[in-house]
């Protein structure tokens, strides 16, 4: 081997050394990981005033029997977190009742009244 191919090894050798000590000595590229999962929250829809009515209605329905019930609520109020109180009026011969009734939602289809729970009632 001549003096010009010793050379030319030793540059390639030297190459070599200093390209596998720059990859080592290179950075690398910082992954985060979060520390706390990632919290996926879904807002529940709650059922409105007017389906609140509706299964309201059907509790009172089911208390006064088949007494003619006005449309509308008299009385509406949203506690928030599917909690409702519903007052309306129904008239059966002779009287009217007002009554109050107090339910929440439990999740599902809001047309179920088994979706829903009756925590008061009371007529006057």
């Amino acid at each position: 081997m001549n003096n010009k191919n010793k050379r030319i090894m030793w540059g390639i050798g030297i190459l070599l050394v200093l390209g596998i000590i720059g990859n080592t000595m290179k950075p690398t590229e910082a992954t985060e990981t979060p520390t706390t999962p990632t919290e996926t929250t879904t807002k529940t829809k709650y059922p409105d005033r007017t389906q609140a009515y509706v299964i309201a209605k059907q509790f009172a329905q089911r208390k006064l029997g088949s007494a003619n019930f006005g449309w509308g609520d008299d009385g509406f109020q949203d506690y928030g977190n599917g909690n409702y109180m519903v007052t309306g009026v129904a008239d059966i011969p002779g009287k009217r009742y007002r009554w109050t009734v107090e339910i929440q939602y439990n999740g599902g289809e809001w047309s179920a009244i088994d979706n829903w729970t009756l925590k008061g009632y009371t007529d006057m």
